[in-house]
């Protein structure tokens, strides 16, 4: 029993760590995202004023957050990350999705799905 506790300890702190390191990669995602929608409403004012006058200025300057409504991305961990810790590490969506609200992120459930339905059809195919 201890060497299954030990092998059961070992792939769960492996999870663990993977899960931080994809975590800390869609927090600096985000972070760049909304850096890049923060400057897009200068530049496109500095663009449409050296363009068109401050009308132009005016103009360019409202396309601010592109639709975004001016709210920040919410962190979003990939349906890639969430299947490589579900279909290698048997890491639970629902475990994954508790991980992620805890650490302030979302998880992209339509890519985990998308990505469960390419390997369900792929080991289909594989079947004689």
């Amino acid at each position: 029993m201890a060497e299954e506790e030990v092998a059961f300890d070992a792939v769960l702190s492996r999870g663990l760590r993977e899960f931080e390191a994809r975590a800390a990669a869609a927090r600096a995602a985000a972070a760049r995202a909304a850096a890049a929608r923060a400057n897009a409403p200068a530049a496109a004012a500095a663009a449409g004023g050296a363009a068109g006058g401050a009308a132009g200025g005016a103009a360019g300057g409202a396309g601010g957050a592109g639709g975004q409504g001016g709210e920040p991305a919410e962190p979003l961990l990939s349906g890639g990350d969430a299947f490589y810790l579900y279909d290698t590490l048997g890491f639970p969506l629902d475990l994954t999705k508790l991980m992620a609200r805890e650490a302030g992120l979302a998880v992209d459930v339509a890519g985990f799905e998308a990505a469960m339905d390419t390997q369900r059809a792929q080991a289909r195919a594989e079947q004689p």
